[in-house]
C-alpha cells in the first residue's frame, strides 16, 4: 500500500481539484492522509467531507506548524509500505497510479529504496537528467547543485527506510532538499534508486508559494547555516566539490532575492567558495559570477552591478511598453 500525504493550509480553492485527482484513480491499494495544518478558510472542513465519503481518505487537524509539521505528521500516521507526497494546489496526472503500479510490480521496483518520477511545471514536462538506475553518488550530486527536482512530490519513499527521518521544522526552504539528502545519505551506498522516465505529477507553481515570501533572502542564509553541518555529518569532507556549490548558490540567491549586491564579507565567501569548486563551468549568472569573482572581487562586483542595472533597465522598459 502507498500512503499518499497531502500537507493542506488554506487551499479552499483548489484542495478539491487535488484530492479528486487521486480519488479518480483505482489502480492501486492506496490510503490518502489529508493533513490540515491549522487552516482559517473551509479547507478543515472538506478535509473531513472528503473522508466521510471515501473510506480511503483520513484527515487530521493540528495547529498551525507549516508545511513540514504537517507532513511529519503524514509520516508518522502513515500505514502504506511507500511514501508520496502532494502539494494541495498540484494534481496527480491521469493514469499515474497506474504508472507507479506498472513500475512497483517490475522485478527492478520492488527492490528499490526510492523511486523517482518526471514531473510537469504548469503544464510543461520537465526532463530529468537522469538514466534508470541512479547511484547515490550521482543523486547527491545532483541534488546538491540543483540539477534535479529537490521537493518530495513525484517520489516514491520506502517508509521502512525513512525511520526517524523528518523534515526540519526549522526551515522555511529547502527543507525538502535537506529531507531528500538525508534519506539517501543515511542509508548510503545501499540505497537503490531508480528513475522512471514518465510523468505523474503537475506542479502548479503560484506567486504566494514559500518562494515568494517576505525575507527569502535571510531563509537561504538559514538554510546553509543549518543544512551544511547536517550534510557534512553523513558525509564528511567527501562531495566538497558539490557542498561548496550548494553554499554558494543560496549564498547568491540570498543576496539576488533581497535585490542588492553582496556585502564585502559574502564577497570574500564566494571567492572562498570559487576557489574550491573543480572544475568551474560558467554556464549561467551563478558559475559566471564565480568565475569572475574567483580572480577578482572587484570584477566579481562589476558584473553583478552590470545584472543588476540590465534587470532595473528591463523593467522599467517593460513597464513604458505597458503603458503606452
Amino acid at each position: 500500500m502507498i500512503s499518499i500525504i497531502i500537507p493542506v493550509y488554506n487551499a479552499e480553492n483548489f484542495l478539491c481539484s487535488t484530492v479528486d485527482s487521486i480519488l479518480s484513480q483505482n489502480s492501486l491499494d492506496y490510503e490518502l492522509l489529508l493533513v490540515d495544518d491549522g487552516s482559517q478558510d473551509q479547507s478543515g472542513k472538506i478535509c473531513d467531507e472528503y473522508a466521510r465519503q471515501d473510506s480511503r481518505v483520513r484527515v487530521f487537524h493540528k495547529q498551525n506548524g507549516g508545511v513540514s509539521s504537517a507532513r511529519n505528521m503524514g509520516i508518522e500516521n502513515s500505514n502504506g509500505e511507500w511514501l508520496m507526497f502532494v502539494d494541495s494546489d498540484d494534481k496527480v496526472l491521469l493514469s499515474a497510479l497506474n504508472t507507479i503500479n506498472d513500475c512497483l510490480n517490475i522485478p527492478e521496483g520492488q527492490y528499490q529504496d526510492l523511486i523517482l518520477f518526471r514531473h510537469q511545471r504548469n503544464g510543461v514536462s520537465i526532463d530529468v537528467p537522469l538514466g534508470k538506475t541512479v547511484s547515490v553518488s550521482q543523486y547527491l550530486k545532483k541534488i546538491l547543485s540543483y540539477k534535479i527536482e529537490p521537493a518530495p512530490w513525484a517520489k516514491l519513499y520506502r517508509s521502512s527506510r525513512i525511520g526517524s527521518l523528518r523534515f526540519n521544522e526549522d526551515l522555511k526552504i529547502g527543507e525538502d532538499l535537506l529531507f531528500n539528502f538525508e534519506y539517501v545519505a543515511k542509508i548510503k551506498d545501499n540505497c537503490r534508486i531508480m528513475y522512471c522516465d514518465k510523468d505523474v505529477y503537475s506542479y502548479n507553481l503560484r506567486q504566494d508559494s514559500a518562494m515568494h515570501m517576505c525575507n527569502i533572502g535571510n531563509e537561504y542564509k538559514k538554510l546553509n547555516n543549518i543544512a551544511i553541518p547536517i550534510m557534512k555529518s553523513y558525509i564528511g569532507e567527501n562531495f566538497c566539490n558539490e557542498i561548496s556549490m550548494f553554499e554558494a548558490i543560496n549564498l547568491f540567491a540570498s543576496f539576488r532575492n533581497e535585490g542588492k549586491l553582496p556585502s564585502s564579507e559574502e564577497q570574500i565567501r564566494m571567492q572562498q567558495l570559487s576557489r574550491r569548486i573543480n572544475n568551474l563551468q560558467p554556464d549561467d549568472i551563478i558559475t559566471r559570477y564565480l568565475y569572475i569573482v574567483s580572480f577578482s572581487l572587484a570584477f566579481g562586483r562589476l558584473y553583478l552591478l552590470y545584472r543588476f542595472v540590465r534587470v532595473k533597465l528591463k523593467a522599467r522598459l517593460r513597464k513604458m511598453y505597458i503603458s503606452l
